[in-house]
């Protein structure tokens, strides 16, 4: 998901925008969990990039099990993006994300919440105060999941919640990590085997609500470098600085890391930058790059080679690719690869798209392409 776009740099689909608040963690940045007051910090993500949750705004969010709305103010939108953060932090999927947020709903309304029933709680930074039992903090988790201090800090809780290898419990109680088959469950199937709730067909309801969230996070996420100026469309994908498609001045560009003789926007190659951490975490090696920005003369050859194949269709028409706007690359995967297959799970949480087009069963498929899907600038 994300702002897709044709091969001629024409938007053809508005979507939702990647988790790019992940981004933060592939450059290293913290977030503070414990936040009791609406005050929302902003945080660097380099290369001109700034996370600000306050841009995200508040939200109103429906159940649509239930039909009820309910308002989610700067601090229950800063808790969320946390959850957000730790998952990517953790190399989860956006499922996995999207479980902890419903439940994180469901449990709390994304509050952090003192008990009542256990006074001491009420010494940490809280957001309300509930009495069910002896059940705290956003996730309502009770005291057998670790010390009061330990569930009144967000990220405790959530790398709780998650479980796993290096969850906080070693898998007793278990956490989403620790289920075997989770990935295969329900949303809603999956919140309650870890919640182990007496109303279990509760968590479901806010699967859209989750979504929603994850779009208003990403949203908050704004690229606007000096150096690298946006054209009058916004994205910059047209016009972008008053240049040409092909025509960037390669100083203006930013080397992949990795693969150096590639370059592309700022924005794309931070996000690509957080993406390859994942990927070499998952996979032990960096993302294979083949190409990214491709000046004009360069698309003349590329279109060129594939016509002399037989196959114009491969290459746009010259000045119009996304890769001369410094927005695409080709990596070296096929279709039934493991990589290709983690791309397709994990690339929208860092702002990269395979466009419509690209896909197995679209017009042109090719499943090395991917771009990036452009970030909002703030008003």
């Amino acid at each position: 998901m994300g702002l897709l776009f044709s091969r001629t740099g024409r938007r053809i689909l508005t979507a939702v925008a990647g988790l790019v608040i992940a981004m933060l963690v592939g450059l290293g940045m913290m977030v503070s969990s414990m936040a009791a007051t609406a005050s929302v910090p902003g945080w660097s993500w380099g290369n001109g990039c700034t996370y600000d949750a306050g841009t995200a705004g508040e939200l109103t969010i429906t159940n649509t099990a239930t039909g009820d709305e309910v308002h989610l103010g700067a601090g229950q939108m800063q808790n969320a993006a946390t959850i957000l953060k730790i998952a990517q932090e953790l190399g989860l999927p956006m499922r996995a994300s999207q479980i902890a947020l419903m439940t994180g709903l469901q449990e709390s309304k994304l509050k952090m919440l003192a008990n009542t029933n256990v006074p001491e709680s009420l010494t940490f930074p809280h957001e309300g105060t509930g009495h069910d039992h002896d059940s705290v903090n956003v996730f309502q988790q009770r005291m057998h999941w670790g010390s009061i201090a330990e569930l009144m800090d967000l990220d405790y809780a959530t790398r709780a919640f998650f479980g796993g290898p290096t969850g906080s419990n070693q898998g007793s109680p278990r956490g989403l990590l620790d289920i075997d088959g989770w990935e295969k469950m329900g949303l809603g199937e999956a919140a309650q085997a870890v919640q182990v709730s007496a109303f279990p067909d509760h968590y479901d309801g806010w699967a859209t609500a989750a979504e929603d969230i994850i779009t208003a996070v990403s949203g908050g996420t704004v690229c606007n470098n000096p150096n690298q100026p946006i054209g009058d469309g916004g994205d910059g994908r047209n016009g972008w600085g008053g240049f040409e498609n092909g025509r960037i001045p390669v100083e203006l560009l930013s080397p992949i890391p990795w693969s150096p003789e590639h370059r592309l926007r700022q924005d794309a190659t931070a996000a690509l930058t957080a993406m390859n951490a994942a990927w070499k975490a998952r996979f032990g090696y960096d993302i294979p790059i083949n190409d990214a920005y491709r000046d004009y003369e360069g698309q003349v050859e590329a279109r060129e080679d594939w016509c002399n194949r037989g196959n114009c269709n491969k290459a746009a028409e010259p000045g119009t690719s996304n890769h001369g706007w410094a927005l695409a690359i080709d990596i070296e995967v096929g279709w039934n690869d493991a990589e290709f297959q983690w791309l397709k799970q994990n690339s929208t949480l860092y702002g990269w798209v395979h466009p419509d087009w690209a896909h197995a069963d679209g017009s042109n498929p090719e499943s090395w392409h991917w771009e990036f899907a452009g970030l909002p600038q703030a008003a």
